[in-house]
C-alpha cells in the first residue's frame, strides 16, 4: 500500500501577510496602467492585421506550388530548366 502524503495548512507569518498586502497594493495601483498597455497592443495588433488575406492555395497542388516544383516533380530531382 501507497504512503499517503498528508498536507497542513499552516497560517502564514505576520512577515508573509505584510508582504502580501505590500504585493497586492502594487498590483491594485498598477491595474490601471497595465489595462491600458493591453489595449493598446490589442489595437495594435488588429491594425498590423488589417492586411488583405493571401490567395487561398488549392488543396491538391498548393505545397508543390509553395516549394517552387510542379506536380509530378520529386524533391532531390533536377528538372528541366523552365
Amino acid at each position: 500500500m501507497a504512503a499517503e502524503a498528508t498536507l497542513s495548512a499552516v497560517a502564514p507569518s505576520p512577515t508573509q501577510l505584510a508582504w502580501r498586502a505590500r504585493v497586492e497594493r502594487v498590483l491594485r495601483v498598477a491595474a490601471p496602467g497595465l489595462d491600458l498597455l493591453l489595449a493598446a497592443g490589442d489595437r495594435a495588433s488588429r491594425i498590423a492585421d488589417r492586411e488583405p488575406p493571401g490567395p487561398v492555395l488549392p488543396a491538391g497542388g498548393g505545397a508543390l506550388e509553395r516549394r517552387g516544383r510542379r506536380p509530378g516533380e520529386r524533391a532531390g530531382v533536377l528538372a528541366e530548366p523552365r
